[in-house]
């Protein structure tokens, strides 16, 4: 059941595996090849669920503007077809906050969190103007065109160096996206979406916070400081990585995920989709 119907539109998900469910969201500008290191490590005992997001990779871009509740809700409802009545959520930056808004919303369907360089603060002041401009140039030169410029960003310079290809094959959705689609589905993600941190304390369930020392968009102090406010959460700094830790630093995440994983309670194995 690759395309999922939601009240967001349908969402493609790339499904393997058996076991308990994890569900996975990348990052804004990235397909679920962003995570795919992690997908194809819980795969090996997980059924391990891989969304587009909307205006992503194989998912069409709604066609208007969207709030992260509404994603959060979308989420849930492709929970719902894949009879998950709660799930193990990975998610990277903005799947972070859709994980982290489900977590708040419906606590009841989070079994563990991980979250991966995600921001839980409304953007403001420098940040803000520079997201707005990105937002201008997205629409005026189209991703393809801009697809390098941001992820240069969002990829340590180690990594671009030392990995050329995988570093184009990450940018790949982005390069090939429609414009006016992928920009609004931008502009949801940046800008329309509520204040996380404030709601923190109310998250009940174990989570797993990382973040990356050389991510420019979200600095490691920043993140230490708004994980404390998650009841109990264990947070982790991956080393020489910026946006996407997960990618840049598939070992180190996995073993950290996966010792993450290993302690939580054994939950019963869910029925698998229907066909």
């Amino acid at each position: 059941m690759p395309n999922v119907p939601t009240s967001l539109g349908p969402l493609h998900v790339d499904e393997t595996g058996s076991g308990s469910p994890v569900v996975m969201w990348p990052s804004l500008f990235c397909d679920g090849t962003s995570l795919r290191p992690q997908a194809e490590e819980l795969a090996r005992d997980h059924r391990v669920l891989v969304v587009d997001p909307p205006g992503h990779g194989r998912t069409p871009a709604p066609p208007a503007r969207f709030r992260l509740e509404a994603t959060a809700v979308a989420l849930g409802e492709l929970m719902d077809t894949y009879r998950a009545p709660s799930a193990i959520i990975v998610g990277n930056a903005w799947g972070g906050m859709v994980a982290t808004q489900l977590a708040i919303t419906q606590p009841d369907r989070i079994a563990a969190l991980v979250l991966m360089n995600c921001p839980f603060h409304e953007w403001a002041g420098i940040n803000r103007l520079k997201l707005r401009m990105t937002h201008w140039l997205l629409v005026t030169l189209g991703p393809r065109r801009m697809a390098n410029m941001i992820f240069s960003t969002m990829v340590a310079p180690e990594t671009r160096a030392g990995a050329p290809d995988r570093y184009l094959e990450v940018q790949r959705a982005m390069r090939a996206a429609e414009r006016a689609g992928f920009a609004r589905c931008a502009a949801s993600a940046m800008f329309d979406r509520p204040q996380l941190r404030p709601s923190l304390s109310s998250v009940r369930a174990p989570t797993l916070v990382l973040a990356g020392d050389c991510d420019p968009l979200y600095p490691v102090e920043e993140a230490r400081a708004e994980a404390a406010l998650i009841p109990g959460a264990r947070f982790e700094i991956i080393e020489g990585t910026a946006h996407l830790s997960g990618w840049e630093s598939p070992e180190r995440v996995n073993a950290l995920i996966r010792a993450f994983v290993g302690g939580l309670p054994v939950p019963a194995r869910a029925p698998k989709a229907p066909q």
